[in-house]
């Protein structure tokens, strides 16, 4: 009698506790519903937050580009890889505003990256002078400007069947989250 009783009491137990996990499943996914995904080419402008930002080029870096601005990055990976997004970003806000680097980030399936800070420098310098600033990257109302953002691919970071395909890959250009989902679909040639 006593087997039973307990069995009833372990089973009514389950029961409420799946009930109630059910019920707070439910009432996260129904107060925090799935983003909405605006997802735009390459070429085609897309907002987020105060810019206009348009992706107008997708490249890897050469390797021996790759060795003088990575050199640390080489010597310590071995194998890896430095993919090259160009943006057009414009302020379309009536203020000035800073373009934050942490706001864009490179992805491919479940693998995600963002840009370097010491590496955009060293990029824009190199190819984008007539528009590199050093510092924090403040735009005017109304300024559009280029920039070159590089993101590292590490070999590490990628089975060695992926590695064997990461220039033929998709990737995408996240620009936010959430509630809304923007990125602009990349093809690297």
């Amino acid at each position: 009698m006593k087997k039973s009783r307990i069995k009833t009491i372990i089973i009514a137990v389950s029961v409420i506790a799946f009930f109630a996990y059910l019920v707070l499943v439910i009432g996260i996914n129904l107060k925090y519903p799935k983003a909405q995904l605006e997802e735009k080419q390459i070429g085609e402008a897309m907002t987020a937050d105060d810019f206009e930002i348009t992706a107008t080029d997708v490249s890897f870096m050469s390797q021996e580009d790759f060795s003088d601005i990575y050199a640390f990055e080489k010597e310590m990976f071995k194998e890896a890889e430095c993919i090259m997004v160009t943006v057009n970003i414009k302020n379309m806000s009536e203020e000035k505003q800073r373009v934050t680097l942490e706001g864009f980030t490179l992805t491919s399936q479940a693998w995600t990256t963002c840009t370097a800070p010491d590496k955009y420098m060293a990029v824009n310098e190199k190819w984008n002078s007539e528009q590199y600033q050093s510092g924090s990257i403040y735009i005017e109302s109304g300024e559009e400007r280029k920039l070159i953002l590089p993101f590292l691919l590490v070999k590490n970071g990628f089975t060695q069947k992926q590695w064997e395909h990461v220039k033929e890959r998709n990737y995408e250009l996240v620009l936010s989250l959430y509630p809304v989902k923007k990125q602009i679909k990349l093809k690297c040639v």
